[in-house]
């Protein structure tokens, strides 16, 4: 797990990095979306609580099992490596439908993870990394 801790920290940086780019870029663009707002303003805490604790331990696991284990996996074998990540990376980032920041920035995420399980060569880096 202590890998996954500095990667994790890396991702964190760079999705900051990313975001602050679409602001300087586009002014004005939410990079918070909708849903997490919505998330963040439940009163009731045990839904609050069972939303995060759903959001951060079965989202990645589902995640990185589709996008890296079946999906990243499948175009490698198909294409060389750097198109495999960048693509599964687009497709990652625009399956997650709270706008084009949130996007690009999941985007960024997605082809991080793949170069991280890439070099881990295990799941289990990636998803701890995601969670």
């Amino acid at each position: 797990f202590r890998p996954a801790i500095p990667v994790a920290l890396l991702l964190v940086v760079i999705a900051a990095a990313v975001r602050y780019l679409i602001q300087l870029a586009s002014p004005g663009t939410p990079v918070t979306s909708e849903a997490v707002t919505r998330i963040a303003s439940f009163q009731d805490p045990v839904v609050l609580y069972t939303t995060l604790l759903l959001s951060v331990l079965i989202g990645p696991v589902a995640e990185e099992v589709f996008f890296r284990g079946f999906l990243f996996n499948a175009f490698r074998t198909r294409m060389p490596r750097i198109v495999a990540i960048c693509l599964q990376a687009l497709l990652f980032g625009f399956c997650h439908t709270f706008g084009l920041a949130h996007a690009g920035t999941a985007s960024v995420l997605g082809a991080g993870l793949a170069i991280y399980y890439e070099r881990r060569k295990t799941l289990i880096a990636p998803i701890v990394a995601h969670a």
